[in-house]
């Protein structure tokens, strides 16, 4: 957790990293969670191989690194830098290093209709927590609307796939490199030092610890050939849901776009 060390007058200076440091992030986030959206599972006991070539471009691993985008005003804004970017890097391995597997035998058919209400209900819980935590109701309900259709969208997908008997999928050792990539950013973040939690940089903090941590919490599976869609749409909800709360953070709300994209017009 975040102790107390930073001046008021250090934060001030925050302000003027912030808008590059939320920009940044946000942009990782949606590329990431429409990659996630858009290759969803190809059935109901494989997670899409197509995620790993997606994920594994210059252009992800430039969004993942924009270091010489950020002439940093302040040391505050160096360390949340650096927590956010220590893990989009390891992220970027994950999908890099774990790769695909050709599999033959489904020791472990991951049925996700089995208990398809259930987790959707847990996901839509997952990211309503995300977004109220810097946000009202009457902003927040709007876009879990937009993470629910998603999710919604996702399971239809997967149920409408075929059983894979044979194919070449993305591994489940991805979960393993993906917690550790959040366990890195948690723990540089949990290094930064906040006096104030009603600050920017306080609640820029607070949206990416739990970011972190229900990275933590998605299921690890240990020797399974392939990674479940369970893990894949849980993936999405987190990434998704965080870049939403972002986004809408230091928006002038009274703007037309903006009272647009929490009604769900855009």
């Amino acid at each position: 957790m975040f102790t107390v060390t930073f001046s008021d007058a250090q934060q001030g200076s925050f302000q003027n990293d912030f808008k590059l440091l939320r920009s940044n992030i946000a942009n990782y986030l949606l590329n990431t969670s429409n990659i996630a959206l858009n290759f969803a599972p190809a059935g109901i006991d494989g997670k899409s191989g197509c995620i790993n070539e997606k994920m594994n471009n210059k252009t992800m691993d430039r969004l993942a690194d924009p270091m010489d985008e950020f002439p940093f005003y302040s040391q505050l804004g160096e360390q949340f830098y650096e927590s956010f970017f220590s893990f989009s890097l390891e992220n970027q391995k994950a999908f890099r290093q774990c790769g695909s597997h050709i599999g033959t035998d489904m020791h472990q058919q991951h049925i996700l209709y089995d208990c398809g209400q259930c987790n959707i209900n847990h996901l839509v819980d997952v990211s309503y927590h995300i977004l109220r935590l810097n946000l009202d109701k009457p902003t927040a309900e709007p876009l879990l609307v937009k993470v629910r259709e998603n999710i919604l969208k996702m399971y239809e997908q997967v149920n409408h796939g075929n059983d894979l008997a044979k194919d070449c999928r993305a591994n489940g050792w991805i979960t393993y490199q993906v917690h550790n990539a959040a366990r890195a950013g948690l723990d540089h973040l949990n290094a930064i030092n906040v006096n104030n939690r009603e600050s920017t940089a306080g609640k820029l903090g607070l949206v990416m610890s739990h970011f972190y941590k229900e990275l933590l919490a998605l299921p690890l599976q240990d020797y399974d050939c392939w990674l479940s869609p369970e893990w894949q749409v849980g993936y999405f909800t987190i990434m998704y849901s965080t870049y939403l709360e972002l986004n809408a953070m230091g928006a002038d709300k009274s703007s037309t776009a903006y009272l647009d994209y929490v009604s769900g017009k855009k």
